[in-house]
């Protein structure tokens, strides 16, 4: 596919495919059998849920410049070109050949089309692997929407 005058290569690979080796790549793939399962769920709500609900903002780009530097900041929703991106800013997706283990594959069969919801509608469900086991609000953290779950 040519992109503003680039050549992009685009990994096509089905949901299923995908979380496999984001549940793997996030955390550990010798997890617990029920941390990997919550984490496909989530994994999953997070990467279906502007794709569902057709959520696309290609304007969704923050940039500082200064003397020495150029900072930007793509949300999930600004490529143009395909849903998501294997970069963190996205879930950390390493390919398909990641190294997954027995329980990966049991925790995406166990989960294999669940989602989290609320009031029919997919959860946005950001995480971060890096929350030094602290949680807070949605809209202290990620976006200044409120959502009741």
């Amino acid at each position: 596919m040519i992109g503003h005058g680039k050549v992009v290569a685009i990994n096509e690979i089905s949901t299923e495919a995908y979380i496999f080796s984001v549940i793997s790549s996030e955390m550990s793939a010798t997890a617990s059998l029920e941390l990997l399962k919550a984490h496909a769920v989530i994994s999953r709500s997070w990467l279906l849920k502007p794709i569902i609900h057709n959520e696309h903002n290609v304007n969704a780009v923050l940039e500082r410049r200064t003397d020495d530097e150029l900072i930007k900041w793509y949300e999930r929703d600004s490529h143009e070109l395909y849903n998501v991106c294997a970069d963190d800013h996205c879930q950390r997706y390493q390919g398909v050949s990641r190294k997954v283990t027995p329980q990966v594959h049991e925790a995406i069969r166990a989960t294999r089309g669940i989602v989290l919801s609320y009031e029919g509608e997919v959860c946005d469900a950001r995480f971060s692997k890096c929350c030094g086991g602290k949680t807070e609000l949605y809209e202290s953290c990620w976006d200044d929407t409120p959502h009741p779950y």
